[in-house]
């Protein structure tokens, strides 16, 4: 499924093997989902998916491309987690975004080019070493 309009979007609780966001205003779950290739802006630069507070269940051999745009975690009343993702795919200049109004950890795995905090929840880091290739905005 390839969710590539101009207006914000939203995708339903199924299980889907390729998920595609190609839509700079966002695409959004609203529920939660097994996805087993989940891909932000092969083809609409700048492109932004929003897990929206729902649990993304990885499936066999997952993928994430991060191509080109934002992967945001939470919503204003959950604090979601970094899926477990087989396979990470990230690209220089993309970014991931904890956005929860609540407590969220932020998951050591994977490397983040540019890493962004919002929302009213604290942050913390799960044990580890956090890596950011870039910045990090607060």
């Amino acid at each position: 499924m390839n969710c590539n309009g101009s207006a914000a979007q939203t995708v339903a609780g199924y299980t889907y093997n390729i998920l595609k966001s190609n839509n700079t205003a966002g695409v959004t779950l609203v529920a939660a989902t097994i996805i087993t290739t989940l891909t932000i802006g092969d083809g609409t630069a700048n492109s932004v998916f929003n897990d929206g507070g729902f649990v993304i269940t990885p499936g066999a051999g997952s993928v994430l491309n991060l191509t080109s745009g934002t992967y945001n975690l939470g919503s204003a009343t959950v604090g979601t987690t970094w899926p477990a993702w087989g396979t990470r795919n990230i690209t220089a200049g993309t970014t991931v975004g904890y956005v929860s109004g609540v407590a969220q950890a932020v998951s050591i795995t994977p490397s983040y080019p540019n890493l962004t905090f919002s929302g009213a929840g604290t942050k913390t880091p799960v044990a580890g070493t956090l890596t950011i290739w870039r910045q990090l905005e607060c």
